[in-house]
């Protein structure tokens, strides 16, 4: 059953698509840049708001709410912990989706977030 809905929402998904044929180009790269740039400008830094407030949240059940019992510390060790491992696993995606956007020629200016500084970098003499 878990196929038959897993078929039906990607030719719910994809079959505009395909109907469209004329314009199959423009409309899916515009629709994978919208969708890149959506997961880089709004879901990665909510991720990460989300880890950094547990974050926050297991340092103060550590130190305050539970540091005169040991059941305490070990519950806000393991909430730092947990998103410690979060951290990595987004700052991991981030890589990945920026990786191959580049490599698919999706990147761009546009992917960047606006007003973080850009290093620039020198051309090559060869």
């Amino acid at each position: 059953m878990k196929n038959l809905y897993l078929i039906a929402t990607f030719l719910f998904v994809f079959l505009p698509t395909v109907a469209l044929a004329g314009t199959v180009g423009n409309d899916l790269s515009s629709f994978l840049s919208n969708v890149i740039g959506f997961i880089n400008r709004i879901l990665i830094p909510l991720a990460l708001a989300i880890a950094f407030i547990f974050f926050v949240w297991g340092v103060v059940k550590y130190f305050v709410i539970g540091g005169d019992s040991d059941d305490g510390k070990t519950k806000g060790k393991d909430i730092i912990i947990y998103s410690l491992v979060g951290f990595v696993v987004i700052f991991s995606f981030y890589g990945l989706v920026n990786i191959l956007t580049d490599g698919l020629g999706f990147g761009g200016e546009n992917s960047e977030l606006p007003g973080i500084p850009v290093v620039p970098v020198p051309p090559s003499t060869e």
